[in-house]
């Protein structure tokens, strides 16, 4: 199981739905490039248990009485890891952006992680981050969205600036008998774009995502299963396998 299973997925589930010639073309170049993003094997990877707990929000701002094209957006989150022994990771993640139109929107920010990692201490790391959300393909009710980031890391007493650049494909399908109920498939991969003391340049991490979407009133709630698998310098690949909670209010 992999990244390489949900991008393989996501594309057949694309070329299925499309009706026309143009569209299965570009259902097929979509494939090929999901497959070269793709995670490498994971033999011999150690294997991990865990939770991340997201908690977001979003908004319009509004220019008179009108709402603008401007959004905001905030995301909290804590990452338990080793068999939910203590939290792992803490984030913050404030962001701006101005949409274009209904398919593209362009996002900016600052995110602040704090981790403690196993047998090596404490973390502080600062990044600046620049995004684009596309939603690709329309089926009904039914979504193909595009998300893709660069970060600008930067760790407290680590020399060099690392580079990542993080690609996301996701799926939302409603479920026909109940419309305020979503699948949800998705998967990304991450590569740092240069070397650094602490990252080398290449595949880092990718995540595979099942799940479900429950809208409640102005609340969305997903909850599912996440595989990630990372590489780590000098160390055996890492995969973890989590439950993930995120709650967008």
């Amino acid at each position: 199981m992999g990244a390489v299973a949900f991008y393989a997925m996501l594309s057949a589930m694309l070329l299925w739905r499309s009706r026309t010639g143009h569209a299965r073309k570009r259902g097929r170049f979509l494939f090929l490039v999901c497959t070269a993003l793709s995670s490498p094997g994971t033999d011999a990877a150690e294997n991990e248990w865990g939770a991340w707990l997201i908690a977001s929000k979003s908004g319009t701002l509004s220019t008179g009485d009108q709402p603008g094209p401007w959004r905001y957006g905030l995301q909290v989150q804590g990452r338990y890891f080793d068999r939910l022994d203590g939290v792992g990771q803490f984030i913050v993640r404030p962001g701006i952006a101005w949409r274009m139109n209904s398919k593209v929107t362009f996002w900016g920010g600052y995110a602040y992680y704090y981790t403690d990692v196993r047998n090596a201490g404490t973390r502080n790391e600062h990044r600046l981050w620049q995004q684009i959300n596309w939603n690709m393909y329309y089926w009904g009710s039914t979504t193909l969205k595009s998300r893709t980031r660069l970060e600008q890391r930067f760790i407290n007493e680590r020399d060099g600036t690392g580079v990542h650049l993080r690609q996301q494909v996701r799926l939302d399908a409603p479920f026909k008998s109940n419309q305020d109920i979503n699948l949800i498939l998705g998967a990304e991969v991450f590569y740092n774009l240069r070397d650094t003391s602490w990252a080398q340049s290449g595949y880092a991490q990718s995540r595979a995502f099942a799940g479900l979407g429950f809208d409640i009133g102005l609340r969305t709630i997903e909850t599912g299963y996440m595989y990630n698998h990372n590489r780590i310098r000098g160390l055996p690949d890492l995969v973890n396998h989590l439950f993930i909670l995120n709650i967008k209010l």
